[in-house]
């Protein structure tokens, strides 16, 4: 995009300045990735909890947000009973719904 922009002459200081906000933004995002991922492989979680289905998904809204806005993907997150809970590995449950967003992605390649 930056190539292109300066092959045509269009590269001037806002689209510089466009260019380094979107660019720090995507760096923090992630960042903030790498430390969610981090945190999911800990050790903390040795025993089945009740939580919160909701929350399970925005936490791989979360993680899988810098590769979905970068493909300019949409998604949407329909919960009909935002009380709906689970008993199980919350991290586990979080892991498996980011493979499924992964895989949506792949096969829309």
């Amino acid at each position: 995009d930056a190539v292109d922009a300066y092959e045509f002459g269009e590269m001037d200081k806002d689209y510089l300045l466009k260019f380094q906000n979107k660019t720090l933004q995507i760096v923090n995002n992630m960042s903030k990735t790498i430390d969610t991922f981090r945190n999911i492989f800990s050790k903390e979680e040795l025993e089945k909890k009740e939580f919160f289905l909701k929350d399970a998904l925005e936490q791989a809204f979360f993680i899988t947000k810098p590769i979905i806005n970068l493909k300019d993907i949409h998604l949407h997150r329909i919960c009909k009973d935002e009380k709906a809970k689970a008993n199980g590995y919350f991290k586990e449950y979080v892991q498996v719904i980011v493979n499924i967003i992964y895989n949506a992605i792949d096969a829309l390649e």
